[in-house]
């Protein structure tokens, strides 16, 4: 048995933030003196992020760093922030956490359901499939909680049948969406008639720092490259497309190895005042060691090499991350240049991240006016999470899609 990705969908919220305006109110909220003002500056701009999207204007925050006792009444009544408040407000850099962890999640339940349902519907679009085809919804998340949750509104406000079998894959960080993948395919490998929604849905931005303690150092980083996406995918089992239908790609494998002695280098912690994200100096160091000797190991088996790979959707957690990886496989920086691109123009979205990087290798692929009766391109989907466990799926081209190089 083997599955396909018959197609995919991505969303970003409307609201677009650059890094000087990221860097800015960080600086707002957080650096009490020169000395941090300079370093923030240092951190932000070697991120590499040039914009990210959020679910609600980031000026928005500034309101919360004065309301974190009694926040806006928008927030308690159901009413969405859409729009810059009128003017802002002055804040004391240093002095508020912002909003608590049940305040934020209640944003999370507000608003990460309209994200997950612009990339469904777009996936379900760019399929030959109908919303009465979805058997089964794999939900992936790790930025908020809410029961019910996304997978109910997805099925409600979508008009999924009531029958609907779920599965969520929760709070395990960046490599979410290979989890999401890995269980999609041995759903559809099971079921050949089965087809899964999978959804990836990231509000990010909920969990930024509004300060900056003497131990904070490696917690502030992801206020410098977070931001908030969707992306969806629609899964069958490769027996079962229709007559005509083909598949934007080829589920081969999935694999995963736990890195030894890292669990303090990649941390996703519950706080008082959001989840904490911690990259410790040595992240590098641990993928760089371990990632080589596993991976050529790996494609070994499956007869084939690291040369062999054609596309590589490396998730961008953060440059230190992305040049790690290059180090690790010799891969030269056009191999990630996609990768880097997709960090450029949207940030670390987490689990969405390498569904965006595969969209983007689809795009290019289908604009390519030269076909081949070659073999398949591969493409192998590599990420990284908190224990640090390093995630990777095998994909290849649909015949369809086999172009020259």
């Amino acid at each position: 048995m083997s599955s396909s990705i018959l197609a995919t969908g991505t969303a970003v919220p409307p609201h677009k933030m650059s890094q000087s305006e990221a860097l800015a109110m960080f600086q707002d909220f957080a650096c009490v003196n020169d000395r941090q003002r300079r370093l923030a500056k240092v951190l932000f701009d070697r991120a590499q992020v040039d914009n990210r999207f959020t679910f609600v204007p980031h000026q928005s925050a500034y309101q919360w760093c004065l309301d974190e006792q009694t926040p806006p009444q928008k927030i308690t009544t159901g009413g969405k922030l859409t729009k810059a408040p009128n003017s802002i407000p002055q804040v004391v850099a240093g002095a508020s956490r912002g909003l608590s962890t049940g305040q934020r999640m209640r944003l999370y339940d507000l608003y990460a359901s309209d994200l997950a349902i612009a990339s469904a519907k777009q996936a379900i679009a760019n399929s030959d499939r109908s919303t009465g085809d979805i058997t089964h919804l794999v939900t992936v998340s790790c930025t908020g909680f809410a029961s019910p949750g996304v997978d109910i509104n997805l099925i409600q406000r979508l008009s999924l049948s009531s029958t609907v079998q779920r599965v969520n894959v929760g709070f395990m960080g960046c490599h979410g969406a290979v989890n999401g993948i890995r269980t999609a395919m041995n759903i559809a490998n099971a079921d050949p008639t089965a087809v899964v929604l999978v959804c990836c849905v990231e509000l990010c931005s909920l969990h930024c720092r509004f300060q900056w303690g003497p131990d904070d150092n490696e917690r502030i980083i992801g206020n410098a490259l977070f931001g908030d996406g969707s992306a969806a995918l629609i899964i069958a089992n490769t027996n079962g497309l229709q007559n005509g239908e083909t598949s934007d790609w080829n589920i081969i494998d999935t694999g995963s190895v736990l890195i030894d002695d890292s669990q303090a280098s990649l941390r996703w912690d519950i706080g008082d005042h959001g989840f904490e994200m911690i990259l410790s100096s040595d992240i590098g160091d641990r993928i760089e060691s371990a990632l080589s000797n596993w991976l050529s190991q790996w494609l070994q088996q499956r007869d084939l090499s690291l040369a062999e790979i054609d596309f590589w959707a490396v998730h961008p957690g953060g440059p230190k991350i992305i040049s790690s990886v290059q180090s690790s496989l010799n891969l030269s920086e056009q191999q990630l240049s996609v990768s880097l691109d997709v960090l450029r123009r949207y940030g670390n979205m987490s689990s969405p991240t390498v569904l965006f990087i595969l969209e983007e290798f689809r795009k290019a692929i289908s604009k390519s006016t030269a076909r081949s009766t070659t073999d398949p391109r591969h493409a192998l989907v590599v990420a990284f999470g908190p224990g640090m466990v390093a995630e990777i799926a095998l994909l290849n081209t649909s015949s369809k899609h086999n172009v020259e190089t």
